[in-house]
């Protein structure tokens, strides 16, 4: 695992996750907006929203953790290196 990999995991880490947090705020602003006199505010669910955001935010990035690979080509006068993702193959 490369440093690129780690920052292009984190980068995606954190994009996710602040997409799910927008969305389940936009919900519950409209839930707030739609069911007005509701009372469903407790102590714990925030938490829990919170906790199940970021689960799945690791879960959505950890493919980029363990298949991107940093690439070298050796040119005449130049190395070039870059990341790419390396995906098993699967026949079916």
């Amino acid at each position: 695992m490369s440093i690129n990999a780690l920052a292009w995991f984190l980068s995606v880490l954190v994009l996710v996750a602040s997409m799910l947090t927008l969305g389940v705020i936009s919900c519950d602003r409209f839930f707030g907006v739609v069911f007005a006199m509701k009372a469903r505010v407790t102590t714990r669910r925030p938490s829990l929203v919170i906790a199940g955001v970021w689960v799945a935010a690791v879960a959505v990035s950890c493919p980029m953790l363990f298949y991107r690979r940093q690439m070298t080509r050796q040119w005449l006068n130049h190395t070039e290196i870059w990341c790419a993702d390396d995906w098993p193959v699967v026949s079916s």
